[in-house]
Order: C-alpha cells, then structure tokens, then sequence
C-alpha cells in the first residue's frame, strides 16, 4: 500500500482536471466558495484528534512565522471507492487538517496569505485551501493548495463542518492564549516531541 503524503498528492494532482482557478472568496459559511460544502453535516468531534506544536519546523518562504500549529487528524481513514484509489491500490486515506496559528495583530498578512493560496492553487473548491478563522487574539490559517477532506465519490467534506461546529462552541469569555483555546476543544488532545528534541536525541546517539 502507498504511503498516505503519496496518496494526498495523487489525489491533488487528480483534482486539478475538476476546473479552473477559484475566486477569491472570503471565509464565511455563506460564501459560494463554500457553496458544496454541507455545514449540517459535521462528523462527530469523538472521530477527531488533535495536535498543537509551538516547536516544529518553519516554512523558510514565509516571511512572518506563526506563534504554533493546529493539526486535525481523523483518527478512521475514510473509505473512497472511486478509480482514483482503485488505481492507488487502496480504497481508505487519512483525514487531516492543519491551521498556522499567528497573532491577531498579523491579520493583513495572513488575508494577503490566504489570497495567494487561493488564487495559485490549480484545485477548485472544495478542494482549494487558503481557509482561516479568528478567535480572540489569533487567526488561524491554513495555506495547502489541497486539502485532504473531500470524498471524491461523495463529494463530503469532513473537515470544515467539524472545525466550523467546534470554534461555535469556544467560550468568548476565557482568556485567549492558545492553549485557553485549545483546552475547550471536545477531542482527544496528542502532543508531539518537539524537532528539537528529536535532534537532541539523534546527536547524543
């Protein structure tokens, strides 16, 4: 079986046959660029784990770094039936969702990211990334061309009725540092060994 990066960038590639470059759309539920995309339907949050890295490796093409990194990862793999995965000799693929997290402050650059995304992605929407959302002090934003949440043969989307259920229900009244944040969040929490730590661990042998 292929590994999963293999699997998301067939799938990516696959999709870019679906239509031109969207229009930049803004990022609210009512927007057509979200126009596929069924908010009712939102897959359970107990199906989702989630990750928050303050330590990880930065993307050196950014000119501004983000203060952490938000991952939702779907602990099932989805099922898709469609050529494409016949083709990959494998019919389930995993799930996920990454946010950079930057400070509020740093908002006009990140509406400067999210265009960029949106408008050099070969993928249509739903398919495109470039989404943010603010909560408190932060916005968070994602900036992959794909993103690895549509079934093909549905046309579901398993990730932004979640996210979009799961910052309805952060309590605006708490203090807003991230982990404040992320402490209301309903899923199973993973930490990550920082890369740091990682190397450390590599050098001493």
């Amino acid at each position: 079986m292929k590994s999963i990066p293999a699997i998301v960038l067939f799938l990516c590639l696959y999709l870019v046959s679906y239509g031109q470059k969207p229009a930049l759309q803004s990022n609210d539920t009512a927007s057509i660029y979200y126009s596929r995309t069924n908010f009712l339907a939102v897959d359970s949050f107990y199906n989702w784990t989630f990750s928050v890295e303050k330590d990880f490796i930065y993307d050196l093409s950014d000119s501004l770094q983000p203060v952490a990194k938000l991952t939702f990862n779907r602990i099932e793999p989805i099922n898709d039936y469609t050529e494409l995965f016949k083709q990959l000799d494998t019919v389930s693929w995993k799930v996920f969702l990454t946010y950079k997290v930057y400070r509020l402050s740093d908002s006009d650059y990140c509406y400067t990211k999210s265009a960029q995304v949106r408008k050099q992605t070969n993928f249509v929407p739903p398919f495109a990334g470039g989404d943010y959302f603010i909560i408190g002090k932060f916005i968070f934003l994602n900036t992959d061309p794909c993103i690895a949440c549509i079934q093909l043969g549905t046309y579901v989307d398993f990730c932004r009725p979640m996210v979009n259920a799961l910052i309805s229900r952060i309590d605006r009244t708490r203090p807003f540092s991230v982990e404040g944040i992320v402490r209301q969040f309903p899923m199973e929490r993973v930490y990550i060994e920082p890369p740091s730590k990682r190397l450390r661990k590599i050098y001493k042998g």
